[in-house]
């Protein structure tokens, strides 16, 4: 009727495959994809913005703010969480 795989049971995993992390390597990667996000999301504010400035009519100029707002949330989440690791706050610098 039906072919089903057959499994053997308790699943191991072998654990020779994977790599161990130290906690002080997963910490920087943890902290550099922050920075990642921080930087995407400036570059989207600074996108944003200027495409408001740009805007055919309000109606459309609205949705852009409004998206723009969720891109300043997004930010501000990012950057808070990075502050509470670190301690620290740094400036970002847009490739424009």
């Amino acid at each position: 009727m039906y072919n089903v795989p057959s499994y053997s049971y308790p699943y191991y995993v072998d654990s020779s495959s994977y790599s161990p992390r130290t906690s002080q390597n997963s910490h920087q990667q943890v902290l550099e994809a922050l920075l990642a996000g921080i930087k995407g999301e400036a570059s989207a504010v600074d996108f944003y913005s200027r495409l408001a400035q740009s805007a055919p009519n309000q109606r459309h100029k609205k949705a852009i703010q409004q998206a723009l707002e969720d891109k300043y949330v997004h930010l501000k989440q990012f950057t808070d969480l990075f502050v509470t690791l670190t301690g620290q706050r740094r400036s970002i610098r847009l490739n424009k």
